[in-house]
């Protein structure tokens, strides 16, 4: 970075013999404060061209781009589809699409795509149940690049161990048969299940 990231002391570039005055000394340490605050304001500054690290200048990376964000969404949500459309130009590959859904969930999260071209549709799987962010965001950013021809299905999954268990019941019922005047019945009252 080409701004100093240690705080300043601006007694440090005179000779000594001037920073041995009493004022002196009070001047240069209300200067070293200011000039310590004017230093990182600049860094805060500089972070806000960059999406990775933007905070309050997300505000400004959106109207680049055209993009409404809720009042809540997080800054990663908003970084996702920041990226989304700076990579708008970009080939729709298999792994362009995994990389893309990969942002919107967490880290530890294993996504994939698995292509059905024979039925014109992928599958976008991902080993987690919630999303980081936004589904219809991930849908959007997903549906911008994917072909216009193939379909989408997203699948979550929990991976894990443990036990579990399932019950069902079987219900029975009884028919009755309501026929018209002079109609005849075989119906001997039983089920037939066995």
């Amino acid at each position: 970075m080409f701004i100093r990231e240690e705080d300043i002391n601006l007694a440090e570039y005179l000779p000594v013999f001037i920073s041995q005055d009493k004022e002196i000394q009070t001047l240069l340490s209300v200067e070293s404060k200011e000039h310590d605050r004017q230093r990182k304001l600049l860094i805060e500054i500089l972070k806000q061209f960059f999406v990775h690290s933007a905070t309050w200048g997300l505000d400004a990376w959106e109207k680049v781009f055209a993009i409404y964000s809720k009042p809540n969404e997080s800054y990663e949500l908003r970084r996702a589809k920041i990226y989304a459309k700076l990579r708008s130009k970009q080939i729709s590959t298999v792994q362009f699409l995994k990389q893309l859904a990969s942002k919107f969930f967490p880290e530890q999260a294993k996504v994939e795509i698995k292509e059905r071209n024979p039925k014109n549709l992928f599958y976008l799987i991902a080993n987690y149940t919630a999303l980081d962010n936004d589904y219809f965001a991930l849908r959007d950013a997903i549906e911008t690049y994917k072909p216009a021809h193939l379909a989408m299905i997203i699948q979550h999954y929990l991976d894990g161990m443990g036990g579990f268990r399932l019950g069902g019941m079987i219900q029975q019922a009884n028919v009755i048969h309501i026929l018209q005047d002079g109609a005849q019945s075989n119906y001997n009252g039983e089920l037939g299940l066995k």
